[in-house]
C-alpha cells in the first residue's frame, strides 16, 4: 500500500507499506517489521519497528524496549500487578535519543486512573517520594489538576498545581500554571506523533512558528495524545490495554503493537486505530473505541429540540377532559398525561407511553400527532448510529 501525505508547510513525501493476510505491517518501505513467534504460532506483537526492539510477557504486556542496534541499547522495563495495569516504570540510557531523565517511577491506581506518581528511590538513597498527584474529570482520560512535588521536565518546572488544557478529544494543548500562565504546550498530528513546546521563543508568544519545541524531550505532563500516557523514553503511548506506537525513524505509523485483546469484536483488522478515523474516535482502554463526544453531544442536544417541539405542539391539543397535554413523568391526577409505560426506548433507558381517558378521535389525532413524532425520533437516533457505525474499534 502507498501512502502519500502532505504535511502543513511542508512537502509531500510518499510512504511504502505491506501488509500480511493479518493486517500486520511486514515492511516499512525497504526495511522490515517482525512479529513474535513462527507463522501460524504467534500472538501477533510486534517485536522490531526498525527503531526499537520490544519484548513482551505471557500477556502480551510490553516489559522491555532495547534500541535496535548493534548495542541494543536498554531504554526502559515495565511492571504490571495482577489487575493489568502498569505500576511501574524505569528508563534507562537516556530513553531513545539519549536526553531523557533516567529513573524509575511507580503508579498508584484507583481503579484504572492513576491517582500519584512515586520515585521508590527518590530523596535519600531508598525513600519513597510523591512525585505526581492527579485529579481526574467525569471522562477517564480528562485531566483536572496535575499537582507536581518535585521540579519535572527538561525545562525544569516547579513543584506545584497545574491544569491541562484539552480540545474535543482530549489531546493536550497547554498546561497552565495557578495564575494562568502556560508552562508547556504541545502539539500532536491525527496519529499521536508528539512535540514539546517548552518556552514561547523569541517573540514572547505562545502557539507561533519559533515556539521553543522538539519530539525529543520530555515535560512536567505525560496525559497528552488524547489524555493517554506518553513514553518519552520509547516514543510510545501506554493506553491500559495495549501499546501505541506513533511513528518510527520519523515516519508516522498510528496503529496498535498488540493484536486487539477483544479480538474480532472489534473489526477485522486487530492493529488499526479507531477503525482509521482518529479525528473522530477515542479508544481510552485499547480495546474497544468511544466515539467522539460530539456524537452524544448532537444526539441529546437534537433529541432535546424535538422533545421541547412536542410540548409546544401538544398545547394545541386537548384532552378528553379540556385540558391541554403535556409531556411530564407519570400520571399524576385526573389530567391526560404521558408516562413511563417501557412500551418504547428512546434513550438513557427512558420510555415513552400514553395513558387516556376518553374519546377514541382524541387517540386518534394524538396517535398521529405521535406517529409524525416518532418517525423525526427515529431520524436523530439513525444520525447517531451512524456516528458510531464511524468509529468501530
Amino acid at each position: 500500500r502507498s501512502l502519500t501525505f502532505t504535511p502543513m508547510d511542508g512537502s509531500p513525501y510518499t510512504q511504502q507499506r505491506n501488509h500480511n493476510y493479518l493486517n500486520q505491517i511486514t515492511n516499512f518501505g525497504s526495511l522490515q517489521f517482525t512479529y513474535d513467534g513462527a507463522p501460524g504460532a504467534s500472538n501477533g506483537n510486534l517485536t522490531n519497528d526498525i527503531v526499537r526492539a520490544y519484548q513482551f510477557d505471557a500477556l502480551n504486556r510490553l516489559i522491555q524496549v532495547n534500541h535496535e542496534s548493534a548495542t541494543g541499547t536498554l531504554l526502559g522495563n515495565y511492571v504490571f500487578d495482577a489487575f493489568n495495569r502498569r505500576i511501574r516504570k524505569t528508563i534507562s540510557n537516556g530513553g531513545l535519543f539519549g536526553g531523557i531523565a533516567n529513573g524509575t517511577t511507580d503508579c498508584l491506581y484507583l481503579g484504572s486512573q492513576v491517582m500519584e506518581e512515586r520515585d521508590p528511590f527518590g530523596g535519600t538513597g531508598s525513600t519513597d517520594t510523591p512525585i505526581r498527584q492527579y485529579i481526574w474529570g467525569t471522562y477517564i482520560d480528562e485531566l483536572i489538576q496535575l499537582t507536581t512535588l518535585t521540579t519535572l521536565g527538561a525545562q525544569n518546572v516547579p513543584a506545584g498545581a497545574y491544569y491541562l488544557l484539552q480540545d474535543l478529544l482530549y489531546r493536550a494543548v497547554a498546561l497552565t500554571n495557578s495564575s494562568g500562565g502556560i508552562v508547556e504546550a504541545y502539539d500532536t498530528d491525527a496519529y499521536g506523533q508528539t512535540i514539546i513546546y517548552t518556552g514561547p521563543g523569541p517573540d514572547y508568544l505562545w502557539f507561533t512558528d519559533d515556539d521553543a519545541g522538539s519530539g525529543f524531550t520530555y515535560g512536567a505532563n505525560d496525559m497528552i495524545f488524547c489524555g493517554y500516557r506518553y513514553d518519552p523514553e520509547t516514543r510510545l503511548y501506554y493506553v491500559r490495554n495495549r501499546m501505541f506506537l506513533t511513528d518510527t525513524g520519523g515516519a508516522s505509523v498510528g496503529r496498535w503493537l498488540q493484536r486487539d485483546p477483544i479480538g474480532y469484536a472489534g473489526g477485522v483488522n486487530l492493529y488499526e486505530y479507531v477503525g482509521g478515523r482518529a479525528v473522530m474516535g477515542l479508544d481510552p482502554e485499547g480495546n474497544a473505541c468511544v466515539p467522539c463526544s460530539q456524537c452524544y453531544q448532537n444526539y441529546d442536544k437534537e433529541l432535546g429540540q424535538l422533545l421541547r417541539q412536542m410540548d409546544r405542539e401538544l398545547a394545541g391539543f386537548t384532552n378528553p377532559f379540556g385540558s391541554p397535554w403535556h409531556i411530564v413523568g407519570a400520571a399524576g391526577s385526573s389530567a391526560a398525561v404521558i408516562i413511563v409505560t417501557g412500551s418504547e426506548p428512546i434513550g438513557g433507558g427512558v420510555f415513552l407511553g400514553i395513558s387516556v381517558i376518553g374519546e377514541i378521535g382524541k387517540i386518534i389525532e394524538f396517535s398521529q400527532f405521535m406517529s409524525l413524532y416518532n418517525q423525526e425520533k427515529r431520524g436523530i437516533l439513525d444520525a447517531f448510529n451512524n456516528c458510531l457505525k464511524n468509529c468501530k474499534q
